[in-house]
């Protein structure tokens, strides 16, 4: 405990014990989440990863190919989630356009939503490894070499489905390529808001 009581000090010794500072990270996590693109979420991503190798490689001492498989491992929910997030892209902008009146508005709500969901998500994942870098790189956590639980493996199947959608996404899109890169073109710019 700080010798003098003031409010920063009491705030940055008890803050994780405060209900109203749960419920403002949440608040901000989510006022940003609904501002920021996908590009944002791409720079997010790579920093995660980025501190996921400095971690498998200076502090756990491993080679490349054990790295690839840990970071994998390490942040395969992020890269689920946001693999969804561009399947939502390319999907559901399309849908907006196939259909017309309220069916337009309500595939409009329906994007929202899961836009709001999925960055909400991800954002609150990744925003605490970000905003503590180093104790997220000096802390133990989970056994980097451990081979991957069930449900990180129904995680990776997501992922490899995902991954295989998005493969297939202009042979189910009309305009191919073209119209995919042109959806993901005014999405991907990160200080576009």
């Amino acid at each position: 405990m700080p010798s003098k009581r003031t409010l920063p000090r009491f705030l940055a010794y008890y803050r994780e014990e405060l209900p109203a500072f749960h419920a403002g990270f949440v608040v901000t996590l989510l006022v940003l989440s609904s501002l920021l693109n996908l590009g944002a979420f791409v720079l997010l991503l790579a920093a995660r990863t980025t501190l996921d190798i400095v971690k498998c490689r200076e502090r756990e001492r491993m080679g490349w190919r054990e790295t690839l498989g840990a970071v994998v491992q390490a942040g395969l929910l992020e890269y689920v989630l946001f693999t969804f997030l561009l399947l939502a892209t390319i999907f559901l902008q399309e849908s907006g356009v196939l259909f017309g009146g309220g069916v337009r508005a309500a595939a409009e709500l329906l994007r929202g939503g899961v836009f709001f969901a999925l960055k909400g998500v991800l954002l609150f994942r990744l925003l605490p490894v970000l905003l503590h870098p180093r104790s997220y790189i000096e802390e133990c956590g989970v056994d980097m070499r451990r081979p991957f639980s069930s449900v990180e493996q129904s995680f990776l199947l997501a992922l490899v489905t995902g991954l295989l959608l998005l493969g297939l996404s202009p042979a189910i899109v009309n305009g191919g390529w073209q119209k995919i890169l042109q959806i993901l073109r005014k999405q991907i710019v990160p200080w576009k808001l």
